[in-house]
């Protein structure tokens, strides 16, 4: 593998750390990785199973939180469907090519009301306090939530590796970088398969609209 180059002293020595600790990460802590967020052992599921979890996982613990989270939830009995879509959307030759399949499944397992929410809060939200956040959610929907339903919003994304939240009213709502860059390319012009599904011109209005809020 091609060591990181960024030019700037030390830095490349300390990346190149990180990739040598990516690389040691065996089968079995990836595994671990993904049974933590799933809260579960995973027993009902295969040999395969795991290694196509394992393959889109690519040694990335986001990856990996994001894979053991969509299993911690769904049923044991819908384990199965998730895996389906897992291979269908890691499938090169499919329409979402350069999407990554622990994004999208992520994504596309979100209830239809926390989807946009999840985009306000990686494209303009990031790193604010939860109260910030709502009252940003409840500002730009044409249908508002109350409290009690924003809090459940932002819990189900937090129960789905998708954001990092403490707890609090004053606590930050974060998220990953990739996660950012995953939203991105969401709300950009998209196949038209794509575009179907993630509500097409309505959703990049949607984004135009929040953009002139800032």
């Amino acid at each position: 593998m091609q060591q990181p180059v960024t030019g700037i002293p030390g830095a490349d020595c300390f990346l190149h750390m990180i990739v040598l600790c990516l690389q040691a990460l065996d089968d079995s802590c990836q595994w671990e990785v993904v049974q933590l967020n799933a809260e579960s052992q995973l027993e009902d599921l295969s040999k395969a199973d795991r290694q196509v979890l394992l393959k889109t996982g690519n040694k990335l613990p986001l990856k990996l939180q994001l894979l053991g989270a969509q299993l911690n939830t769904t049923e044991p009995e819908d384990h199965k469907d998730v895996l389906r879509r897992i291979r269908y959307y890691g499938n090169p030759a499919k329409v979402t090519k350069g999407l990554d399949a622990a994004f999208i499944t992520s994504y596309e397992a979100l209830l239809d009301e926390h989807k946009l929410p999840f985009l306000d809060i990686a494209l303009f939200m990031r790193g604010e306090p939860k109260f910030d956040v709502i009252d940003w959610c409840n500002a730009i929907h044409s249908d508002p939530v109350d409290g009690g339903m924003a809090d459940d919003v932002v819990r189900a994304l937090e129960h789905r590796a998708l954001v990092r939240w403490a707890g609090g009213d004053d606590d930050p709502v974060e998220i990953h970088d990739e996660l950012r860059d995953f939203a991105l390319r969401c709300v950009r012009p998209l196949p038209a398969v794509l575009n179907k599904r993630w509500g097409g011109a309505g959703l990049e209005g949607h984004v135009i609209g929040c953009r002139r809020l800032l």
